[in-house]
């Protein structure tokens, strides 16, 4: 992954993340998602008719979903791998 967003819930910036596109996200889930044409990862917020994905670092701003606009979840992460520095 790129970024340090997700640094609190156990994923860094140079960690590789394994995705299962089979699976359902739910409220919760750690996705990747397709925001402008990118894919990020982030926790998915789910409460009502609030759509959110949530960083998890403090210096990172929440991405909300407008009402009425589509969400592409790419994938649920399953797995993190962190390379041991040499």
């Amino acid at each position: 992954t790129a970024g340090s967003a997700m640094r609190d819930a156990g994923i860094d910036a140079g960690d590789v993340v394994l995705v299962d596109r089979a699976l359902t996200a739910h409220h919760g889930s750690v996705v990747v998602a397709v925001v402008d044409g990118e894919l990020v990862c982030r926790r998915l917020f789910r409460q009502g008719d609030v759509v959110k994905l949530e960083a998890a670092a403090p210096d990172h701003a929440d991405m909300v979903v407008p009402a009425g606009e589509q969400l592409e979840i790419w994938g649920v992460v399953t797995t993190v791998i962190r390379q041991m520095p040499l």
